[in-house]
């Protein structure tokens, strides 16, 4: 993944998500990565808390806040 770019990762989560759909932008709570291998093959599996749909992008101003500091 690099700045600017978006990958689509397989998340679970306990229950179902609401109001997510295939390939929108989502926050996600307390996202833990854990790798894994079995037979020769490896990944990471990805856990969170809760995903939720992403309502806005973030302003400039918080993006921006903690600046200098």
């Amino acid at each position: 993944m690099s700045m600017g770019s978006a990958d689509v990762v397989n998340v679970s989560v306990p229950g179902e998500p609401s109001g997510v759909q295939l390939g929108m932008p989502v926050q996600v709570r307390d996202l833990v990565a854990t790798p894994w291998e079995n037979d020769g093959r490896h990944g990471v599996a990805f856990r969170a808390s809760e995903i939720r749909p992403l309502s806005a992008p973030p302003s400039s101003a918080a993006a921006n806040k903690g600046a200098g500091q």
